[in-house]
This record gives structure tokens, sequence and C-alpha cells, in this order.
């Protein structure tokens, strides 16, 4: 009797596990229908696409501020979910000096000689702050100055001044493509025509203080397309000959570099460079950023356009002395020639990102950008799970609605928590909601509108 009974359990054990087999392979079969397949695969490969082919396609980015607008797009979320890390983004080292048409002028702006005459005043008047740094966010080349005009002249002496004082000074270096190359009639200089992908340093650079100087740095003022992304080091020719590409630092580097050797000594940046690891900035808004008008600087108000041509830094009020002292300052241009599409808004000028990229150096404030292989599961994951919503509450769509966002809600902020806090890893998601919820509410209404079909057949029948 007691062998009986062990083998009816076991025989009723074995039907039940047939039975949940059946029913789970029968679940799954709904749950992955040929029209929710077709409905996944566009809600995660839309976004996806739109993200990840024109880099294939193009080999950069339109990166336009649309780009950063559309909440199909990975950087829709950018700006909106670092900021939750805002306890670690603080202006700590680095002020602004700007030159707009408004304060400083037009002709500054567009005309190189009285612009090195402006950098060269402001250059004697920071040595009275004794910053940390001062930077130079132009490119110094001798076709639009002369490298004998009293201007050049006036700023290389500026900077003498400043490296004999041992204040470092980081200049900015312009490397060319092909385009720019014959934009600027010199591309018959170099060897051969360049490849889309390469560039060589301009060959018309001017150094207006020497390379081997303990307190001078050169960096690259090129940019990312995606300025999310912290350039550390760009591969250019620095001969017309082309025969070797070296790697030099971006501005952003040189400058950290110069403030304080150490920072980058860090594995996470040294590996980074070496296997051209993407890592990506929280960023700080421009009105977060200390800055002053050079002007300001100068005559101590801002007088308006042209004022400064009569201040040499006499009436420079010590507080703004105090402020800039032992920090970097960064020189930049306001002009309308130097602005960016940014997660932080359109038309932000260069030296504010410049800003930005040596804070997060310096602060160890940026993140590794996680693998995309990782972010499109959980994309899927995250389509499976509205689709869940939607099936189980198909007669209440206002219902299904606000759990399908309120879900989403959950899944990008816990996605960001855990790889950002736990791995200092920014995942990109291709978020499926929008068009997720839009195909749902279609299937929805076409699902009713053959179900009030099918009643009437059968009520006239």
């Amino acid at each position: 009797m007691a062998s009986k009974k062990v083998s009816v359990d076991y025989n009723k054990l074995s039907s039940a596990r047939l039975l949940n087999r059946i029913f789970f392979h029968n679940r799954v079969r709904t749950m992955l229908s040929p029209s929710v397949l077709v409905l996944g695969v566009l809600s995660v490969g839309v976004p996806f696409a739109l993200e990840v082919v024109p880099d294939y396609v193009q080999q950069h980015k339109a990166c336009r501020q649309q780009d950063y607008q559309s909440i199909l797009s990975a950087g829709f979320y950018y700006h909106r979910l670092t900021r939750l890390n805002r306890q670690a983004e603080r202006n700590r080292y680095t002020r602004l000096v700007t030159i707009s048409e408004g304060s400083e002028g037009r002709d500054v702006l567009h005309q190189h000689c009285i612009a090195r005459e402006l950098h060269s005043r402001l250059a004697l008047v920071l040595l009275k702050a004794h910053p940390g740094a001062i930077v130079f966010d132009y490119r110094y080349t001798t076709d639009n100055c002369p490298t004998d005009s009293p201007s050049s002249r006036h700023l290389q002496a500026a900077l003498d001044a400043a490296v004999s004082d041992r204040i470092d000074v980081v200049l900015g270096l312009a490397d060319l493509t092909q385009r720019e190359l014959d934009s600027a009639e010199i591309g018959n200089s170099v060897a051969r025509r360049l490849d889309p992908s390469e560039a060589i340093l301009d060959p018309q650079q001017w150094h207006p203080v020497a390379l081997g100087e303990q307190y001078v740095h050169y960096g690259l003022v090129r940019l990312q397309c995606e300025v999310e992304l912290l350039p550390l080091s760009w591969s250019t020719y620095t001969r017309s000959d082309l025969k070797k590409s070296e790697r030099l630092p971006t501005l952003a580097r040189a400058t950290a570099e110069a403030f304080d050797p150490g920072v980058l000594s860090q594995g996470d940046v040294q590996k980074a460079d070496a296997d051209q690891i993407e890592l990506v900035v929280p960023f700080l808004t421009q009105k977060e950023i200390m800055q002053v008008s050079a002007t300001r600087l100068l005559c101590g108000t801002d007088s308006g356009p042209g004022a400064w041509k009569n201040c040499a830094g006499e009436n420079t009020s010590p507080a703004l002395l105090h402020e800039l002292s032992s920090h970097i300052v960064i020189v930049c241009s306001f002009g309308s020639d130097d602005r960016h599409a940014t997660p932080i808004g359109g038309s932000v000028p260069g030296g504010v990102l410049q800003a930005n990229y040596i804070e997060a150096l310096l602060g160890g404030t940026y993140y590794e950008r996680a693998n995309w292989l990782i972010g499109l599961p959980i994309s899927f994951g995250w389509f499976v799970a509205l689709h869940r919503i939607w099936k189980r509450h198909e007669f209440s769509p206002v219902r299904a609605l606000v759990m399908a966002v309120s879900l989403s809600v959950l899944i990008v902020v816990g996605a960001y928590v855990v790889f950002a806090r736990l791995f200092n890893a920014w995942l990109i998601l291709w978020p499926p909601g929008a068009i997720a919820i839009v195909g749902k509410c279609m299937e929805l209404l076409l699902t009713r509108r053959k179900e009030r079909h099918g009643a009437q057949k059968i009520a006239t029948s």
C-alpha cells in the first residue's frame, strides 16, 4: 500500500509539471505573438537606430538641439538624470572671463589683432590675482594676425610675464580636417588629401611662448560632436608629410594636468584614454559657473562696448581678484562662432563646455559609458513589462497608462541609480514607452472595433 501511494503521488507530480510547462509555453506564446514581437522591435529598434546608426553611416551625428529634446533619444534623459547626482557637481575649480559683442564690442570677435590686444591686457591683470592657471580658449594662427604685429608682441610679453611668475598658461591648438584646409586655401600644403577621420595640426599655428617652457601647455580645442562625451586626446598629424600621427591632449586635459598632475594618474582616466573609452560629463549650466566680463575685469564696471581700450586694470575690484585667485581662469568668446547644441540648452558657448570638462576631470564626477549591449535587452524587457500592463488592464486604458508611465520612471531612475551610483557608469536606455503606448492604444482600438463588428454580425444573423 505504501509503495503504491508513492507511485500515485509521483504520477500526480509529473502531471502537474507537464501542465505547468504547457501553461508556461502558452503564456510565452501569447506574450510573444507576432504582433507583440513586431511592436517590440519597433519600440526598441527605432530609438536604438536613431542613436547608433548615424555613427556608422555618417561617422558622426548631426548633433542638433532636437537630438536632446526628443523623448525617443537617449540624450533627452541625459541631463535630467545626471542632475540626480547634483551634490557631486559644484563650480569649484573654474572661473570664466567672457568676451562678447554686447560687452566688449564686435571688432574684438572678428579682428584677431584687436582680440590679442585684449588678451594681453587680461593676462597682465590676472597676474595680480595669481590664479591657479590662465587658459585661453582660442586658436592662435599666423594668418589672421602677423606675429610681428604690436598686438602679438604685447600678448607674447604678457604670457612671458605669467610664466616668469610661475603661473601655468594653457593655450589652444587648432587641428584641421581636409575641408577646413581647403576653406583656408592651404589644402596643397600637405602631402596628400586627408581622409574624413583624419586631421592635421594647423600649419599656421602660432606658439607665442616656447613649447619647452615648464609653465606653458597647449591643448586641442576640438570638441566631440556629442558634447556630453569628455574628450581627453585626439589623434592628429603634426607634420605636413603625414608620416606619423600623434595623440595630443585636449585643452581640458592639458589644463587639468597643469593644475593637478596627480589627478589624471588615476587608473580609470588612463585606461579610458588608452582604450578610447568614452567618459560622460554631468553638466553645470551656464548660470552655475562663475563668470565676469573682460570689461568689468579691466575697468571695474561694465562700461559698454569698446570701454576696455581705455582701461589697464587700475580700477579692478580687489574682491573680484580674490574670487579669481587660485582658480583656473578661462578666457573665452561668447560670440556666435563658438556655440554648441547641448543637453543644457542650445547655443552654449564653448568656454562653458571647457569649464565643465575641467570640473569633471578634477572633481572625478565623470561616468564611463556602459556598453549598448547592456542597454538594449533592458529596453526590450521594459517593453515586455509595458505590454503585460496593457494586457492585464486592456479594459482600463487610463489605469494602464498611469501604470505604464510610473513603471517607465522607475526603470529609468532605477537603472541610473544602479549603474551611476554603484558602477560609476552611464547606461544609455532606448525608451520604448512612447511607441509602445501609442501602439497599444491603436491595438486596443482595433480590437474593440473588431469585437463590435463581430457582435453586429451575430446580431444580424
